[in-house]
């Protein structure tokens, strides 16, 4: 197929993707114990998280972030309070994408500053050790405490040292292409791939970005959980009438984890929600008092929450003012309890059996995310509902995989699929022999993709290509022609100088 300022390079058939551990996790899968897993995904850190100002007319973002959180008797009850609610169409716009919406030319910058704004937060506060200078934000660059690009010797956070840099939604656009069954969802997808040094900065391209609601998806959220608010000023030392307190809209989640012992990969997840933390009594040390637990959140006491801090391409990055210490929820990221994160879904009636069990897993467990709610609803009636940890969804998933209904034991090997567990266990890689396969051929293409995108570079150390998935077992690599790099220039040339210096 010609595609115009495109070069078409490859095609890759999905049938052809080996299910063979690759390369770098060959010895570590343990062949007598088949149930026994390796750490497909390891050595996870969250190095940063950020959410959207709700605005149509401005481009906002608040780093850290705040998630939105769910009410107290829905956190408690495990959502067995919302049985009987009725759920009612709204006529207004919603975000589809909301970080292409307000940078359409560079959707993925924002995990660039938003991470090198967490860890020189982070840093300050002694939880981490001070980043790459390539992975620096604009602002602290300009204080003029900079090392030299390649100076990673104690950085924890180095953006070169990655192979890929994504986008959840990617990672799951790759899987539905090689597990072309999952249902509901288009398997068509267009990502472009920009090389810089050794990394590849992925961006997939969505052509719509806000639109009509559709469905009760978005009310359901609505219904469970309340989107926080920030205040915000100059500096810190205005007046308090001089503070403006805004509403939040989306939260996103920045982490690192390496796939089967293979690949660096650095990820960004929007996570829907975090359960109340007067509910985690029993689970964390940090206090549970939800303005504690979030920083004055909200609050006009003592200044503004959030100040003004600097400006990259059409997005205003605004900084929260530095603490002596860490609020709780930014203890519990770091310190990797992610179980207080929570994603949200709901289905009707006539399509629970089609439920996309696969999908769901592939989505938490690329994003961390271990626990969710699930509402069944008659037209808007929301008729039960249940709560899953992350292996009762692999083992929903792993059935529909293998065929059975996804309330069977064929693939659990014992104990009710549906059942969940609350405790430290729920975070472990379920034992099924799935899993390897389903993360060695992600990986496998990965290492595919990133072979062709390196040959192509040029002097310069980059090359442009294009991804395009369609809704047949084909995958195509194309090398765009004149192309518009996907991260601004300040951004890349750190990058490039960092590899050229490893």
């Amino acid at each position: 197929m010609k595609v115009e300022g495109l070069v078409h390079l490859r095609a890759i058939h999905s049938n052809d993707v080996t299910t063979e551990p690759p390369a770098g996790l060959q010895g570590k899968v343990a062949n007598e114990k088949p149930l026994q897993l390796c750490p497909c995904i390891s050595e996870r850190q969250t190095v940063g998280c950020y959410s959207w100002i709700y605005a149509l007319t401005e481009h906002t973002l608040a780093v850290p972030g705040l998630p939105p959180v769910l009410s107290l008797p829905i956190s408690q009850s495990r959502g067995s309070t919302l049985r009987g609610k009725v759920l009612h169409r709204e006529d207004r716009i919603e975000f589809y994408h909301e970080n292409a919406f307000h940078d359409p030319s560079h959707p993925v910058e924002q995990l660039f500053c938003a991470a090198s704004g967490c860890q020189e937060r982070w840093s300050a506060a002694g939880r981490v050790n001070r980043p790459c200078a390539c992975s620096r934000s604009v602002s602290d660059r300009s204080k003029g405490d900079v090392t030299e690009e390649g100076s990673t010797t104690k950085a924890m956070l180095c953006f070169a040292s990655f192979d890929f840099i994504t986008d959840r939604s990617v990672l799951r656009a790759l899987l539905r292409f090689l597990y072309r069954d999952i249902a509901q969802y288009s398997r068509s997808a267009s990502i472009d791939v920009d090389v810089y040094g050794e990394t590849c900065v992925f961006t997939h391209i969505h052509e719509e970005t806000r639109g009509p609601d559709v469905g009760f998806g978005h009310r359901f959220e609505r219904e469970c959980a309340e989107k926080p608010r920030i205040t915000v000023g100059e500096s810190t030392g205005q007046a308090s009438n001089a503070v403006d307190v805004r509403d939040l809209s989306s939260f996103h989640l920045i982490q690192s984890f390496v796939l089967c012992g293979t690949l660096r990969l650095l990820v960004r997840t929007e996570v829907d929600a975090c359960i109340h933390p007067e509910a985690l009594q029993d689970r964390t040390d940090h206090p549970t008092n939800k303005t504690k637990f979030f920083g004055n959140s909200g609050c006009r006491e003592d200044g503004p929450e959030y100040v003004n801090d600097y400006r990259q391409g059409p997005t205003l990055y605004l900084s929260r003012r530095q603490p002596s210490t860490l609020t709780p929820f930014e203890d519990c990221l770091l310190d990797g309890n992610e179980r207080c994160l929570q994603e949200l879904k709901s289905a009707s009636e006539r399509n629970e059996s089609r439920v996309p069990w696969q999908d769901l897993y592939f989505q938490m467990r690329i994003g961390g995310v271990s626990r969710l709610l699930m509402a069944v609803h008659s037209r808007g009636r929301i008729l039960r509902t249940e709560y899953c940890d992350l292996p009762a969804v692999a083992r929903k998933a792993f059935c529909q995989t293998l065929g059975f209904p996804p309330g069977s034991r064929g693939a659990s090997g014992g104990g009710h699929p549906h059942s969940s567990h609350d405790n430290r266990a729920s975070t472990e890689e379920p034992s099924c022999a799935s899993e390897v396969e389903y993360w060695c051929r992600l990986a496998t293409i990965l290492l595919e993709i990133r072979d062709i995108a390196l040959s192509r570079r040029g002097p310069d150390k980059t090359a442009f290509l294009r991804i395009e998935i369609g809704e047949l077992s084909e995958l195509s690599v194309y090398e765009r022609q004149n192309p518009q790099p996907r991260l601004s220039k300040n951004l890349y040339d750190r990058l490039l100088r960092c590899f050229s210096s490893r």
